[in-house]
């Protein structure tokens, strides 16, 4: 959770954000930390730890129902908001027990996420899990209208769209200038960067990393020797990369190396239905090549923002970039 990897994590951070704007005060259930506490870090949230006994710690975890029942028991509070809808299963009893309103933020729809991953059998028990959580909670925040249209679709149930990603303070329009001296600062040799960035221990990203690494990146190394591919996150797939491919770990701000970039690429297939770097990316006004994978969870106005790329495109639509850009 935390320093934020991940587009769940971040996901996290923006709703934490919206309900302080609104005046809420927050209390944040998370797994134990290996290294830096939440509450160190932001301002205005009270973190409850609990440990994560088993790999499937969402599903049932007995030392997080124990903190949450305290926390209902002593504080009463206003409602409950979950990140996953398969937390609903242990949220469920304690917040129909004291009478507390559930929220259930719908930043993709899980069980496609984990088909997508081949993970079938999962996949089946997520989908039971995540009709019951729809159905039954009080209110349901969709983070783009595709995934509304999904919930609506599939589990039948009217969700509100939920517009608060990504942070407009954050990612925004910088000036060329801006951009340019932030690539001269922070890659004064390279003149054309394709940025890649996100959580590499998550296992649709290290795929993104070896398309790109063995199929992109190597194409484009035939035809252009000046692009740089540069991949920014923690925890790296691979130990051998192309020789135009550049690796960094883990960043505490990613939007000045999306400003950095000339272009940002991400050929993701599988995974979650909305790409919330993709959002990032879009809301700097840097030019975006995704796949149709990604492109297929983007709202319509969105989509028109992006170039949308087949398996086979990737690298050929990159070179044509850089050609039209150098004339």
């Amino acid at each position: 959770m935390w320093p934020v990897t991940n587009g769940g994590a971040r996901y996290v951070e923006y709703i934490i954000s919206k309900l302080l704007r609104d005046g809420n005060v927050v209390t944040l259930f998370l797994p134990e930390p290996k290294e830096k506490r939440i509450h160190e870090t932001i301002p205005g949230v009270k973190a409850v730890y609990y440990q994560s006994l088993h790999p499937y710690h969402h599903f049932v975890n007995f030392p997080l129902i124990q903190a949450l029942y305290r926390e209902c028991f002593e504080n009463r509070p206003d409602g409950i908001v979950i990140n996953y809808p398969f937390q609903f299963l242990m949220v469920h009893r304690i917040a129909k027990q004291f009478k507390i309103p559930v929220t259930v933020v719908a930043h993709n729809i899980e069980f496609l996420r984990f088909r997508s991953m081949k993970k079938y059998f999962l996949s089946i028990i997520i989908f039971f899990s995540e009709w019951f959580a729809l159905r039954c909670s009080s209110h349901v925040w969709a983070i783009t209208h595709r995934v509304r249209e999904q919930i609506t679709a599939i589990f039948h149930v009217e969700s509100e769209v939920v517009s608060h990603i990504p942070d407009p303070n954050i990612f925004k329009v910088i000036s060329e200038s801006e951009s340019r001296e932030l690539k001269r600062s922070f890659f004064p040799d390279f003149k054309k960067i394709v940025l890649f960035f996100g959580n590499l221990q998550y296992s649709p990203n290290r795929e993104a990393v070896h398309f790109l690494n063995d199929v992109i990146a190597k194409e484009v190394f035939e035809r252009d020797k000046e692009i740089q591919f540069l991949i920014v996150g923690e925890g790296h797939p691979r130990k051998i990369y192309m020789q135009n491919v550049m690796t960094i770990g883990y960043v505490e701000n990613i939007q000045e190396y999306i400003y950095a970039a000339d272009v940002v690429a991400i050929p993701v297939y599988q995974g979650g239905g909305v790409n919330i770097k993709a959002l990032e990316v879009i809301a700097c006004g840097k030019p975006l090549f995704v796949s149709t994978f990604v492109a297929d969870g983007l709202d319509e106005d969105l989509r028109r923002k992006v170039k949308i790329c087949a398996r086979d495109e990737f690298a050929g639509l990159i070179l044509d970039f850089f050609r039209k850009t150098a004339g």
